[in-house]
């Protein structure tokens, strides 16, 4: 869990070259999927620059069609399931499914009792993503993408921070202890901050 928080730091150093951001977001979201949730909130802190924008989603298309592509290359179908439906399931259904993970006592989700169990009950077949703490998880990923527009490199890595925490709290098994997910980017979000404060002063 520590390699796709290092990867998106990566990623994060690579802002000011949007093509490469891309890329690298992408390739962090391959190796552990939560980063795909921050793409909106990095597009929105390009969308002041149209030619930055395109340069960014074409970095996360190309790279994100070559790690799917290899994904679907690679994978075969199991258990009744066509291949799209195997991955899936190995993937998001892995951290939900009640025969896996999801069946785990552990983490906020665990005792399954009152509003936990609403939040955790898909809403439409039996798909965890949606849920509605997934529901509202998306919808934290467009608030984001409309307070991005207008941010800071510093205030776009609290956003980045925001979106991680949520991230870990939709997770069935250890709920909210991905901490590592969000902490860099709160250090940066907070200290960056306070370090243009003292210089304008």
């Amino acid at each position: 869990h520590i390699a796709p928080a290092a990867a998106t730091l990566v990623a994060f150093a690579c802002v000011p070259s949007p093509l490469l951001a891309g890329v690298v977001l992408a390739a962090s979201a391959g190796v552990g999927f939560y980063p795909a949730f921050m793409l909106p909130a990095w597009a929105g802190f390009y969308w002041r620059d149209r030619r930055r924008l395109v340069r960014f989603a074409a970095g996360f298309a190309v790279a994100a069609a070559v790690i799917a592509g290899s994904t679907w290359l690679t994978s075969r179908p199991a258990d009744g399931r066509d291949r799209i439906g195997t991955i899936l399931r190995d993937t998001f259904g892995h951290h939900t499914d009640p025969q896996g993970y999801g069946r785990s006592p552990f983490g906020f989700w665990g005792q399954r009792d009152g509003i936990r169990r609403w939040l955790a009950t898909p809403l439409v077949g039996e798909s965890g993503v949606t849920t509605p703490a997934y529901l509202l998880l998306f919808g934290l990923m467009a608030l984001t993408f409309a307070l991005a527009r207008d941010v800071t490199e510093s205030q776009l890595a609290l956003l980045t921070a925001a979106i991680a925490l949520a991230s870990s709290m939709i997770k069935v098994q250890s709920t909210g202890t991905y901490v590592a997910w969000a902490y860099p980017f709160l250090l940066i979000g907070i200290f960056a901050n306070a370090a243009s404060s003292r210089r304008l002063d």
